[in-house]
């Protein structure tokens, strides 16, 4: 983060770090690891190349606001992150490896720009990467076009990436450049913040010229309605993620938000934007597995983000939000295991590979690719589905506990006598 929020001075302590960006950082350094598990698990690779771009860097810096000890900001953490990374990668092969990593952490504010280059360049600081650091004095929005650049030129064709776009508000960063970031490089991954509260508190009449600048003309259309809401983050919720993935080209995302464990009103929302189904399923499963401050405002089950305005009054209180819980992910199953039957038989009434479902339904629901297998299981045992074997549909696949991704799934013909197929 670069204003408003927190203040670096050189030679002060830190600011001292707020709950949701403790969260951002747990989501950030664990999701950082896991992608490159992901991309080193061919034992016979002996490197990688890779970039991350901070669009928002900070000081680098902050203070623990329990134990008053030094926090790493965003930009520390991706650099240990790598070394991290490296390390695991080293230890599941035998010959050599070695992690060719970049970085660009990018900050607009001249007091925080002074104490990030002085926090990266501490003899105390010991990391192999930050020699690849590259410090840029700017805004996000106008230094983006030349990272990119940058980028491309950096060899090779995949051009893996992931840019963090953690903006103090709401319209730092436009939809126009996150749309170019991922049209010119087709492999990025994007996380991208947004002040919810902050937003809803701009939402007047004065406030639609910055909505349309930022890409949010939807949102800007619908603000009269928005200051008459009491659910307006669940409705907001469906605006931004329906801009998005309609104007930034994203096929695959994770739209949900960070609730502070204080009792500050100041909900972010922080949304996985990528053009793969893995990257998407990964980042989900880490919701499920940190359980921290992580919720949304919807359903559990498929069209989890659904709006039906005569529903305001049952999401107006704390009750209504989704928290990747235990008792969340049984609601998940439970709601699947009725909609998903019917959802199969009314896009494929002849029945569609596991993969195929998975990547067209997982943007509707939180649930990750294993739970969505779980209950699939679950329906072809109660007879609700049948499962063929991915090279022919004329070959029923008795052993229902290993799914492939090519094995076909089909609403099953027992219940197509009893049950009139629903949407």
């Amino acid at each position: 983060m670069s204003h408003g929020g927190y203040e670096w001075s050189t030679g002060d302590a830190p600011p001292i770090i707020g709950d949701h960006s403790i969260a951002k950082h747990e989501v950030l350094h664990a999701y950082l690891l896991i992608y490159v598990d992901v991309l080193t698990s061919y034992p016979g690779m002996d490197g990688l190349r890779l970039t991350l771009v901070d669009g928002f860097a900070g000081g680098g810096k902050y203070t623990h606001p329990r134990d008053k000890s030094e926090h790493d900001g965003s930009p520390l953490i991706m650099l240990r992150a790598m070394e991290e990374a490296e390390f695991r990668a080293q230890e599941r092969r035998k010959k050599n490896f070695a992690l060719d990593a970049r970085f660009f952490f990018v900050e607009s504010q001249g007091p925080t720009f002074s104490y990030l280059k002085n926090t990266i360049e501490n003899p105390d600081f010991a990391n192999k990467f930050k020699s690849k650091a590259s410090l840029i004095h700017s805004t996000f929005e106008n230094a983006a076009p030349k990272i990119v650049t940058s980028i491309q030129g950096g060899g090779g064709r995949v051009h893996r990436c992931i840019f963090l776009l953690d903006q103090y508000g709401w319209s730092d960063v436009t939809l126009d450049t996150v749309r170019m970031v991922l049209k010119e490089l087709p492999g990025a991954e994007i996380l991208l913040t947004f002040s919810v509260d902050k937003m809803i508190n701009f939402l007047s009449e004065q406030g639609v010229p910055t909505l349309n600048r930022t890409g949010l003309s939807e949102i800007a259309k619908a603000v009269p309605t928005l200051k008459t809401l009491p659910a307006k983050r669940r409705f907001l919720q469906r605006l931004l993620t329906e801009e998005l993935t309609k104007r930034c080209g994203a096929t695959f995302y994770t739209p949900f938000f960070i609730r502070p464990s204080t009792a500050s009103n100041n909900d972010y929302w922080f949304v996985h934007l990528s053009n793969h189904a893995r990257a998407r399923d990964e980042m989900a499963k880490l919701h499920w597995g940190l359980q921290n401050h992580f919720v949304h405002h919807g359903e559990p089950g498929l069209m989890m983000l659904g709006y039906d305005p005569r529903k305001d009054d049952a999401y107006h209180g704390q009750g209504s939000l989704f928290d990747f819980s235990n008792d969340a992910e049984t609601l998940t199953k439970n709601t699947l295991r009725e909609q998903l039957p019917r959802r199969i038989n009314a896009i494929w009434p002849k029945g569609a590979s596991f993969d195929k479902i998975f990547q067209t339904l997982c943007n509707e629901t939180p649930a990750t690719k294993d739970i969505i297998r779980q209950v699939v299981r679950d329906c072809i045992s109660e007879r609700e589905l049948d499962l063929f074997s991915g090279k022919t549909t004329r070959s029923r696949r008795p052993d229902v506990q290993h799914i492939a991704d090519n094995d076909v799934i089909v609403f099953s013909r027992q219940l197509r006598f009893f049950i009139k197929p629903q949407g």
